[in-house]
């Protein structure tokens, strides 16, 4: 809330089909009863600031579907919620706002309905009432992906492929704004473990995109000049879950496109100049869901990129844009599962390390980008869903981290940076589960304290003072 009488405070709208809510005044580190809602608000609930006519600088709230009014309206110097102008429909799952700032609709919201419904509405704010606009034409579904168009008569359009194994692509226009449909691609239908790529001003196929089908070695080759498609170089891999791209930037293959199809250990790499694929390094580790690479900035291997193989593997690849090949990168001590996270070290021994804490298996691996090597770290208590950690300073000044368990499990652990040692921290004053998390509080009686919300389908928090070591009730 950013005026009014709870400037700074947060609202909290329950949701679940309730019409309460909740003041939470970090200054005090206190809950209060928030206003009434004139009816309820489900899950999807979506908000926006209105910016202009008689309600600018109060927040719309779009219920999604709870009973009694479609919308609401919060006025921030009242400290009330009263029933807004009605929608000409609910939102649902997948909706989403886009606040316009330029175009016919500037200072207008406008709010894809969601919920398997290609149905756009336009809010407007100087009348304070909602219209339909024009819809999105058709919802979307697995492996649909977008691409702004850079050249041809529509350049500043943006390029939606549909997905869902089928072959239609739209375009949305953010001026005027409207959608439409571009055809179909002349051949093939679009997938899970499909992309693009936009290729740059060089070559036969310059300043197009390719668009690789998914499930398929097929690609095409779409022109945005002519808003026609072609076929494209055929994949030697075929792209599934977990695909993705990396633009290389170094080395013979400088500005060519690396291709990771999703499983397997073989790349493809996309010569631009050529506008043709060829055969890549072949890697150390198979890929799967939750490939992920990024480039090394330090150490022995600065200047390449370390690839991590998803689907619960240990292994990780470098790969080396100067020599065109994968190098068999470092293993993490224990597969990465579940709510696993990362803390940086700072401090101490081990300071500029990473701290990898595996998730459900009750272990840390450190890992040293200087080196790009990793190291068994201790043993942490339970993790799982709910699992979370956070760095702090201690009575004594001394940098550590706290693993807060979760499995409803009230243990700690400490690792103390300046020793590199792992200890039993103290006890929580309650159980967490999933969807636990926690923040540092800025500001207020509790200032510079951590704030733990205990997940778990409970209502409690617990606040945690560094200095003192101990855990109090926090506002529920």
């Amino acid at each position: 809330i950013t005026g009014g009488a709870d400037a700074d405070k947060i609202l909290i709208l329950h949701g679940n089909t309730l019409a309460t809510s909740t003041l939470y005044d970090p200054a005090t580190n206190s809950s209060t009863a928030g206003p009434a809602l004139p009816g309820t608000v489900n899950g999807a609930v979506s908000t926006f600031e209105i910016s202009d006519g008689p309600d600018a600088g109060k927040t719309m709230i779009l219920t999604s579907g709870g009973s009694g009014v479609e919308t609401m309206v919060f006025d921030p110097a009242a400290g009330t919620i009263v029933a807004g102008p009605n929608m000409p429909g609910i939102v649902g799952a997948g909706s989403s706002v886009m606040n316009l700032d330029s175009g016919a609709l500037a200072d207008d919201a406008l709010v894809l309905q969601g919920g398997t419904s290609a149905i756009v509405h336009q809010f407007d704010a100087s009348l304070n009432a909602w219209a339909v606009a024009p819809i999105a034409v058709t919802s979307l579904s697995d492996g649909s992906f977008n691409m702004p168009l850079l050249t041809g008569p529509n350049a500043g359009q943006f390029l939606i492929s549909r997905g869902g194994g089928t072959n239609t692509l739209l375009l949305y226009e953010p001026i005027a704004p409207m959608y439409s449909i571009s055809g179909g691609l002349g051949a093939g239908n679009v997938d899970t473990g499909a992309f693009g790529i936009q290729i740059d001003s060089v070559g036969p196929s310059a300043d197009q995109i390719l668009i690789a089908l998914g499930g398929v070695t097929d690609t095409r080759i779409y022109d945005p000049a002519a808003g026609t498609d072609v076929a494209g170089p055929t994949l030697n891999v075929v792209p599934g879950l977990g695909s993705f791209t990396y633009r290389i930037t170094d080395g013979p293959q400088a500005d060519n496109i690396l291709i990771f199809p999703g499983t397997g250990t073989t790349t493809d790499i996309f010569e631009q100049a050529t506008a043709t694929i060829g055969a890549g390094p072949t890697r150390f580790a198979p890929g799967g869901p939750g490939n992920l690479a990024f480039e090394i900035s330090d150490g022995v291997h600065d200047g390449r990129v370390l690839v991590l193989a998803g689907a619960n593997n240990r292994q990780t690849d470098v790969y080396d844009p100067a020599a065109n090949e994968f190098l068999d990168g470092t293993r993490r001590t224990a597969p990465v599962q579940g709510p696993a996270y990362i803390l940086p070290i700072d401090s101490g021994p081990e300071a500029g390390r990473l701290m990898v804490v595996h998730g459900t298996s009750p272990s840390t691996s450190i890992y040293d980008p200087a080196t790009n090597r990793m190291r068994a770290g201790g043993a942490v208590t339970a993790g799982g869903p709910g699992a979370h950690g956070f760095r702090f300073t201690d009575g004594g000044g001394d940098e550590k981290m706290m693993m807060v368990s979760a499995f409803n499990n009230m243990t700690t652990t400490i690792y103390d940076e300046a020793t590199d040692s792992f200890s039993a921290g103290t006890p929580s004053a309650n159980n967490s589960g999933a969807g636990a998390f926690n923040f540092e509080i800025v500001g207020g009686a509790q200032d510079g304290n951590q704030l733990l919300v205990n997940g778990a389908g409970a209502t409690s928090t617990e606040v945690y003072n560094p200095i003192a070591d101990t855990f109090t009730a926090g506002p529920n």
